[in-house]
């Protein structure tokens, strides 16, 4: 897919997602969560994609990149957005110490903060504070470095090989 219809595929899931919780009747505050968990962020993967093949960079649309928003108008659907972007770039980066996480977890916040995501809601900075250490104990447990036996590994795999041989 070329960037602008990735972009457009990956934005349409609020909308949709807007669409069947109405349908559903789920509560107006879960369709708030629904179109505010994104804001108005741009898809920066395909962003990037667009500008880095465009004849003229300059004219690529930010706009079919960009999300609907609106923008976060609780803590609560702020905390969504943080941690939903907080863990896909845990999931793509695959940092490998605490410090690698802490940094990520550190710019990840920092990004929608700088983005002005944050901005109609009343988080102060102890709460941004409070929420990347609740991050990080809770990613620390899905990212901490494994110990790779490559030793160990390879005897299971002779073992095994040498059984598999004698049947």
């Amino acid at each position: 897919l070329d960037p602008a219809t990735a972009a457009a595929t990956i934005i349409q899931h609020v909308p949709d997602g807007v669409a069947l919780a109405k349908k559903y009747r789920l509560p107006s505050r879960i369709i708030d969560f629904i179109r505010e968990h994104h804001g108005t962020m741009l898809t920066v993967y395909q962003y990037s994609q667009a500008v880095a093949t465009a004849e003229s960079p300059e004219e690529v649309d930010k706009s079919l990149f960009t999300y609907p928003g609106p923008k976060p108008q609780s803590r609560e659907t702020a905390i969504l957005m943080l941690a939903d972007g907080t863990e896909a770039r845990a999931r793509a980066d695959a940092p490998r110490t605490d410090e690698e996480l802490r940094e990520l977890i550190q710019k990840s916040i920092a990004m929608y903060k700088d983005a002005d995501q944050l901005d109609e809601t009343d988080l102060t900075l102890k709460d941004l504070k409070t929420i990347e250490d609740s991050f990080f104990e809770t990613l620390q447990r899905s990212y901490h470095p494994r110990i790779k036996y490559p030793q160990v590994q390879k005897k299971l795999e002779e073992q095994a090989e040498s059984a598999l041989a004698e049947e």
